[in-house]
C-alpha cells in the first residue's frame, strides 16, 4: 500500500444510500451453499445445485416443489 496517496476525502461525496449493491459471486455462491445446508441438503447436492444456471436452478426447484407436494398428499392419506 502505497502510504503517499491520500485518500481522507474519497469517501466525501459517496452517496451510501444509492449505491448499487454488488456481491462477488464467490460470495453469493457461499451464501446459497449456506442457506440450502442449513435447510438439511447434503454437500454434494448444495455445490451441484449453486453451479447450475438460472433455468435448471428454477426446474429443480419446481421438481422439489411436486414431490413435496405429492409427500404431503400421501402422508394425508395414511393418517
Amino acid at each position: 500500500m502505497n502510504k503517499n496517496i491520500d485518500d481522507s476525502n474519497y469517501f466525501d461525496d459517496f452517496d451510501i444510500e444509492n449505491a448499487p449493491i454488488i456481491k462477488h459471486p464467490r460470495i453469493k455462491q457461499a451464501q446459497e451453499c449456506y442457506k440450502a445446508q442449513q435447510a438439511g441438503f447434503d454437500d454434494d447436492v448444495v455445490k451441484s445445485f449453486s453451479t447450475q444456471n438460472s433455468s435448471i436452478k428454477k426446474h429443480i426447484n419446481d421438481l422439489i416443489r411436486r414431490e413435496l407436494q405429492f409427500l404431503k398428499q400421501q402422508t394425508m392419506l395414511q393418517n
